[in-house]
């Protein structure tokens, strides 16, 4: 009798721990992510605004999260595969919806936008369209995207170059009057210290953006039939990123980077 009651607690105590197990592992998320400075690197603290809004946000869904970092197309691959829950920084393209579920709520929204330089003749209002800005030149980033934006309108002259405070600093010496970037590029090497009063004084930015570039946390449909609970999670992180976006938890988190 005594074998048969200490077999039971026995199985019963195994059991209890692979049911422990199993729900420990359910909160728990794998997040891919990719070096892209400076919004995420594995060198940055927090490693970068994004994942650091992210751990927020799955923090105060209740779940823990497991940060992977990934060269891009390796992410993508991963990603689709459901090799990884889920993957952050990534846009919306109508092809990616096979593999990717995308939640109501972006993760980030960067605002691409035009400085100008006050000192010189430049337009008093912008409204978003770049031939506004013609026949003049407006510097870039040497390889971005927004840099074949430019060279779409026919009318402007472009100078690109492979570094934003490079070409930040072109600006303030008056090399062009206008400069296209990332606002979130620009406020994030203004907090640095590299530049001084004077130089900050140089500069506006108009209101109005050239492109929105809105970034989200999706998951994966694959991960997600492989691991029904994930769906949970999914709603868990759509409704916490809301809430902290309704109640300035999110806008504090932002505040912390200079927004």
């Amino acid at each position: 009798m005594k074998k048969i009651f200490f077999v039971s607690i026995f199985f019963f105590l195994i059991s209890a721990v692979f049911i422990s197990s199993a729900f420990s592992e359910q909160r728990r998320v794998k997040v891919a992510a990719t070096e892209w400075q400076p919004y995420m690197s594995e060198e940055l603290p927090n490693y970068g605004i994004i994942p650091r809004i992210t751990k927020a946000v799955f923090s105060n869904a209740g779940y823990e999260i497991d940060f992977a970092f990934y060269p891009w197309p390796r992410l993508i691959r991963m990603t689709e595969k459901g090799d990884v829950d889920a993957a952050i920084g990534v846009s919306y393209k109508k092809e990616r919806t096979e593999f990717f579920r995308y939640p109501d709520e972006t993760l980030f929204v960067d605002r691409k936008v035009i400085l100008y330089n006050k000192k010189m003749e430049v337009i008093q209002t912008f409204t978003g369209n770049l031939e506004e800005l013609c026949p003049d030149t407006v510097g870039v980033m040497l390889g971005s995207y927004l840099q074949g934006l430019l060279k779409k309108v026919g009318c402007l002259k472009v100078e690109a170059t492979p570094s934003v405070a490079k070409n930040f600093r072109k600006l303030v010496v008056g090399r062009y009057k206008y400069l296209l970037a990332s606002e979130t590029t620009i406020k994030l090497i203004l907090t640095d210290g590299y530049f001084n009063g004077n130089d900050l004084n140089t500069v506006g930015i108009y209101d109005k953006p050239v492109d929105m570039d809105k970034n989200y946390a999706v998951f994966s449909k694959r991960a997600m039939e492989n691991k029904p609970y994930l769906s949970k999670v999914f709603h868990a992180f759509d409704k916490s990123l809301q809430e902290m976006k309704k109640d300035g938890r999110y806008r504090k988190l932002l505040g912390e980077y200079g927004f």
